[in-house]
């Protein structure tokens, strides 16, 4: 698996644990909800800004945005 898919991954198993949907999700990133949307089927090459962007609006760590990554 390409680590922009264990990414999308957390990232959707992230915000189904918070219960939230999409537009709540990319609401507290502050992207689009194409953006958003795009990131979490893993189908961008997302900057660093934007990861930033979502792990602090889906109240990740690092760790739990790389999780998986380290293979």
């Amino acid at each position: 698996m390409k680590v922009i898919e264990i990414i999308a991954k957390n990232i959707k198993a992230k915000r189904e644990e918070l219960n939230w949907s999409q537009e709540t999700a990319c609401e507290e990133c502050t992207l689009s909800i194409k953006a958003y949307g795009e990131l979490e089927r893993g189908r961008s090459n997302p900057r660093l800004s934007t990861l930033r962007k979502v792990r602090k609006g889906l109240r990740m760590t690092w760790g739990e945005l790389f999780a998986g990554c380290e293979q």
